[in-house]
């Protein structure tokens, strides 16, 4: 039995059921999910509840129960927690790296940050806690995953009208984490120079583009970046999982630095699609394999 925890909003939660599903297939073993709904968090829910997911992946809410593990898997628990308390992530991810194949060997698999080679084998009980997010973890599945998460719920009449604006244009999704990333040390907002940058790129390969901006906050994007070239901003009504499958459609990416914007690109099926992505995706050095090969860089 898989047993995994959700993290954060949509975009670490997608990260971390991609991972799961991903587990699920490689060693046939149940798959269960802590949603932390029993914890009296007002900021925290579980941002999955909107999609079809594999039926054989089940949701726990009780912590007391998801958290059960043998006396010695317990104590490697609650040891590497102390050891990596007060490190650096950098620190932190070298720590979790040396110990990673032993613990995984007693029912652990802890990793906060970056890639790890799965084993072929794993015991018949495995905890799991971590971000994984890196592609490779779950690219060999991936369209098993673009099945699997698209909405439970029929688009508005606005929301499916925008769509077929996207997909009758030659359409880049632009996106600008605000909210949150404000002020933040570890998570910063890319600069308007990057967007500005990223849309000249973009109209150089493709003249006729047009931009599409979504936010976690449009109407302060509105006021706070000056764009070069019109664009066409999202209503910011939608809900988080509806929004990034409109997203989805559109054939090319300026993302930023955030999971939500990485899973827009992820899920778009445009075949022939350009992603232009930040050059760091953290403004701290944290340990990370989330950019992908194909993507174009530029200075955030």
């Amino acid at each position: 039995m898989f047993k995994i925890r959700l993290h954060g909003r949509l975009g670490n939660q997608l990260f971390i059921y991609a991972f799961a599903r991903k587990c699920m297939e490689k060693y046939g073993q149940k798959v269960i999910i802590y949603d932390r709904k029993d914890e009296m968090d007002k900021m925290w829910h579980s941002h999955l509840d909107g999609y079809n997911l594999h039926p054989k992946i089940n949701f726990i809410s009780d912590r007391k129960k998801f958290m059960k593990m043998n006396w010695y898997t317990k104590i490697l628990y609650r040891y590497d927690h102390f050891r990596t308390k007060n490190k650096s992530p950098r620190e932190k991810h070298e720590t979790q790296k040396k110990w990673l194949y032993y613990y995984i060997k007693n029912g652990l698999i802890l990793f906060t940050d970056g890639y790890f080679e799965l084993p072929d084998k794993v015991p018949s009980n495995v905890y799991c806690d971590g971000y994984f997010q890196s592609a490779k973890f779950f690219d060999d599945i991936k369209e098993k995953l673009l099945l699997e998460l698209k909405p439970k719920e029929e688009h508005t009449n606005d929301e499916k009208q925008f769509i077929e604006q996207i997909k009758s244009t030659t359409s880049v999704c632009l996106t600008v984490r605000l909210g949150d990333y404000i002020g933040n040390s570890t998570h910063q907002v890319c600069t308007a120079k990057y967007y500005i940058n990223a849309m000249k790129k973009m109209k150089e390969l493709y003249p006729d583009c047009v931009f599409y901006a979504f936010s976690d906050e449009v109407e302060k994007l509105k006021t706070i970046f000056k764009f070069d070239y019109p664009i066409i901003y999202d209503s910011g009504k939608s809900k988080d999982y509806m929004s990034l499958d409109v997203m989805s459609y559109c054939k090319h990416f300026i993302i930023s630095n955030s999971s939500f914007s990485w899973w827009a690109q992820y899920l778009s099926t445009h075949e022939k699609k350009t992603v232009i992505a930040p050059s760091r995706w953290y403004a701290k050095d944290v340990p990370t394999d989330i950019m992908q090969d194909n993507w174009i860089l530029m200075e955030c």
